[in-house]
């Protein structure tokens, strides 16, 4: 019985033993099953995050792809107008360019137009009176001079000889007239003091452009009888004209012909000029030769006085 009672005893507390080790295993199932459900959980947000993350990224990467998409287009639309617009501006800047040119071209014409028709003789002696103020003032300190003196008289020659052109009333007309005594005076007395026969022949050239034709041919005739001016192309070329404008087309002819001679090389345009002139009285007869002679005279007036005088104008 003991042994029964005893057995029993064991298998009892064996019982008790093994309800108490369930007992205590279950708390310890349910805390694992409790962790795994909230690893289960963070993982399942974790998942989520970097789902949202990864809907961010791709949001952002369209979008973005959007903004180049549009800003290539547009440069694509900019870079076909180019072409265009470069046309377009270098039009404008022809036209623009085309106008200025036309508005200088007209302001540059309208200018030389008034001032061939604002030309008057207070504007010509103007121009010329300030300078021979200049040499007279300078003359004064020096009356002998050289420079000065031949200074004053091409001067004034050359303002006379400007100055006839726009003489319209006898009161111009005599001042002109003037002008031309003042540069013989002034040749004078540069002639006084050094003897030349480019200055003598300038000095005929006031005469005969003051009207005197016949004082200027006989000042001239005068040195070349004297030995004077034989060699002097200008001296000749001048004395033909004289003539050619007095009508004795034969002394011309001879004076240009001696031109010719005395200016070979054509140092001083005596040769040139003089074989044009013979040129034209050759081919001059009649009753023309006269008009023709005498027109072409007056048109070569300023080409004997700078390239066929002495000093030059």
């Amino acid at each position: 019985m003991s042994s029964d009672s005893s057995k029993a005893t064991r298998r009892r507390n064996a019982s008790k033993r093994s309800a108490a080790r369930a007992s205590a295993a279950r708390p310890k199932e349910a805390g694992s099953a409790k962790g795994k459900r909230g690893s289960a959980a963070g993982d399942a947000a974790r998942r989520g995050e970097k789902a949202g993350k990864a809907l961010d990224r791709k949001a952002r990467k369209e979008r973005l792809t959007k903004v180049i998409v549009v800003l290539f287009a547009a440069l694509m639309a900019l870079s076909l107008m180019l072409p265009s617009l470069s046309a377009i501006l270098t039009s404008s800047s022809s036209s623009d360019s085309s106008d200025a040119t036309t508005e200088q071209d007209s302001t540059g014409s309208d200018a030389a137009t008034t001032a061939a028709t604002t030309m008057t003789m207070e504007t010509v002696d103007s121009a010329y009176s300030p300078e021979m103020e200049e040499l007279k003032t300078k003359l004064e300190s020096d009356q002998n001079d050289l420079a000065t003196l031949l200074g004053l008289a091409d001067g004034y020659l050359k303002w006379g000889y400007t100055a006839s052109s726009y003489a319209t009333t006898d009161d111009e007309r005599t001042h002109v007239s003037e002008l031309f005594d003042l540069s013989v005076g002034y040749f004078d007395r540069y002639l006084a003091l050094n003897d030349s026969d480019a200055a003598a022949t300038d000095r005929a050239l006031a005469l005969f452009y003051k009207g005197d034709v016949d004082g200027a041919i006989s000042s001239l005739q005068q040195r070349l009888d004297s030995g004077k001016g034989q060699d002097y192309g200008p001296l000749w070329a001048n004395l033909g004209m004289m003539y050619e404008s007095s009508g004795d087309e034969d002394q011309a002819k001879t004076c240009y012909e001696n031109a010719m001679s005395a200016d070979p090389n054509d140092d001083y345009g005596a040769y040139s000029y003089a074989q044009s002139r013979l040129s034209s009285l050759g081919e001059s007869t009649g009753s023309s030769s006269d008009v023709t002679g005498s027109n072409t005279s007056s048109q070569s007036l300023s080409d004997a006085l700078s390239g066929a005088s002495g000093t030059g104008m």
